[in-house]
């Protein structure tokens, strides 16, 4: 669980990407912030949501993580017909493993 700190801090993020910190939203981004850098896909993001007892529609999920991504916040990147969100949204490159769909940062 975070601290009050964390979570205010989440929603001065939130709100610096022009965003408005409301209770999912925030719920994402302690998730986001807890699971270090990573490429997330809405569903495989979904699921973690389910494992850890939080519910939220798959919808939800999708809307926010955009939201996430045009706020900055998070890095939309496309490998064919899947979207996968990095939590690292500097500027850098990615390797895709076609055979383990597995995606990598280069730096």
């Amino acid at each position: 669980m975070g601290s009050i700190n964390d979570q205010t801090m989440d929603a001065k993020r939130l709100r610096d990407s022009g965003i408005r910190p409301t209770s999912h939203r925030l719920t994402l981004m302690r998730l986001i912030r807890e699971g270090g850098r990573r490429h997330l896909t809405p569903e495989s993001f979904h699921r973690e949501l389910e494992d850890s007892g939080k519910h939220m529609s798959l919808a939800t999920v999708y809307n926010t993580l955009n939201q996430l991504s045009d706020g900055g916040i998070l890095r939309r990147v496309g490998f064919g017909e899947r979207t996968y969100f990095c939590t690292n949204p500097s500027e850098h490159h990615h390797f895709f493993d076609e055979t383990t769909g597995r995606i990598e940062d280069i730096p």
